[in-house]
């Protein structure tokens, strides 16, 4: 909001076109935009509302639905792929700088025990 607002009372006029611009970038993690994750479908900005959108194409509401859900799983899958992806790498970057915990006879440690709750 620094970038934007030239003074801090001014948040609240340029809240809307910053989120706007947030949820329309592709996330690292994700590898896609945080819209297109929720709703199975890239964000309509004002040019694309000019352009031929995909539920006038389509000959019914049942067609559209259809194509619509098999989207959204394909998304999901596409996100579950790419958040593996980036576990990996992170897992991979944890892992190298990483240490074996030095523990001695007789020093405490603390014990998880799933059967005590």
């Amino acid at each position: 909001m620094k970038l934007v607002c030239a003074k801090q009372e001014d948040w609240a006029q340029n809240i809307a076109p910053v989120l706007l611009s947030y949820r329309a970038t592709v996330a690292i993690p994700f590898g896609i935009a945080p819209f297109q994750a929720l709703f199975g479908r890239p964000m309509e900005l004002g040019i694309d509302l000019a352009l031929l959108k995909e539920y006038e194409s389509s000959p019914t509401t049942q067609s559209f639905t259809t194509d619509l859900i098999s989207k959204i799983k394909m998304t999901q899958e596409i996100i579950l792929e790419n958040m593996t992806e980036s576990a990996q790498r992170c897992k991979k970057f944890y892992d190298k700088n990483a240490k074996e915990p030095e523990i001695e006879v007789g020093a405490k440690v603390l014990l998880h025990s799933s059967a005590l709750k």
